[in-house]
């Protein structure tokens, strides 16, 4: 069976668009067992490679939320920053806090100041970011203290 190794290049239409593409045939002899091959024109081609791109991050979001939503406790994710009882002066120092700041981030005080809640939110916004988070109470972290 004669292989033309030196085949040249052709046009052929995009299957997505109809344009003209170049096309290398891929000939045996003298059939070309490429034309019935998928082909698309460069345009067509990045436009699926940015269509699955967004897929992609989009399936990284919804698995970042199922997440957040296993992890933090329903009335946390629920925290109104709007609401006159909201710390909104320690929220404003919280939100800007990093894992990476080379610094930790501790707060003490009495109940109801929003500690766990401001904890939560931005727990959550932290996974968003693609970090990993462990979400627990103060009674967990003493119990998980003890058993080492």
């Amino acid at each position: 069976m004669d292989t033309d190794q030196h085949a040249s290049t052709s046009a052929k239409a995009c299957d997505e668009c109809g344009a003209a593409a170049p096309y290398e045939p891929l000939m045996i002899g003298d059939r070309d067992f490429g034309a019935n091959l998928p082909h698309v024109c460069a345009a067509c081609q990045a436009k699926q490679e940015r269509a699955a791109e967004a897929r992609r991050q989009a399936a990284i979001r919804e698995e970042r939320e199922r997440r957040i939503d296993t992890l933090i406790p329903p009335r946390i994710r629920r925290t109104d920053i709007a609401h006159p009882e909201f710390n909104a002066k320690a929220w404003k120092v919280i939100e800007r806090w990093t894992p990476h700041s080379g610094r930790w981030l501790v707060m003490v005080g009495e109940g109801g100041l929003c500690k766990t809640r401001m904890m939560g939110l931005h727990a959550a916004r932290l996974i968003r970011q693609g970090l990993d988070v462990a979400w627990t109470t103060s009674i967990g972290l003493q119990a998980a203290a003890i058993r080492e």
